[in-house]
């Protein structure tokens, strides 16, 4: 079984149709190189084990492809301009009137980045903390404020190198994110990579 050309059968795109086809007979992109000894994919300081698990390979090869290599497909461009136009017309908008999931994700997304309080290991289990605050009605539409299409405040939380503290009303909680259970963000965190990824 050759992986890279199973892969190409879970994608509708002829453009990475054709990049997985291309490196089933050893042709890959400059940047990228298979290490038959090993049989790993390397890119940059990046490496992919070739197992079995074909959505784990193509998962993964999609990511080094668009998000290591900055290679796009034209359907992935009118994607990224339809993103661009959507945050422009969101950029006087309250959180309230914003109600595309993925424009949310992202604004919560470059918050959490650019703070300075938090360490950033923990960001990525931040930005999915106050995902699952605002699901659980712990964070409401008025405690997220936004100016110029980005948010400049999240009122009742606390961020800093211990954790994110959620504040609602009388109940406190604090969450450690240096004890927290993967399993327990794993399935929102990838729910939350899948929503801002291109594919």
């Amino acid at each position: 079984m050759n992986i890279f050309y199973e892969c190409s059968k879970l994608t509708m795109d002829s453009y990475w149709k054709s990049y997985f086809i291309d490196c089933s007979n050893n042709k890959f992109p400059r940047g990228m190189k298979y290490n038959d000894q090993k049989n790993v994919i390397i890119c940059n300081e990046h490496r992919i084990s070739l197992n079995d698990n074909i959505k784990y390979v193509y998962k993964n090869m999609m990511n080094l492809f668009q998000n290591v290599l900055y290679i796009t497909s034209p359907s992935d461009e009118i994607h990224i301009c339809k993103i661009s136009d959507d945050l422009t017309k969101c950029l006087n908008m309250s959180w309230k009137k914003i109600k595309l999931r993925y424009i949310r994700n992202d604004l919560i997304h470059d918050y959490i980045y650019n703070l300075q309080t938090i360490k950033k290991k923990y960001k990525l289990i931040a930005v999915s903390v106050i995902l699952l605050g605002i699901r659980f009605k712990q964070l409401s539409v008025d405690d997220i404020i936004i100016e110029n299409g980005c948010i400049i405040d999240i009122k009742n939380i606390i961020v800093n190198d211990n954790g994110i503290i959620l504040c609602k009303k009388i109940k406190t909680k604090t969450i450690y994110m240096d004890k927290i259970k993967k399993n327990d963000l794993e399935k929102n965190i990838d729910n939350y990579m899948k929503s801002i990824s291109i594919s």
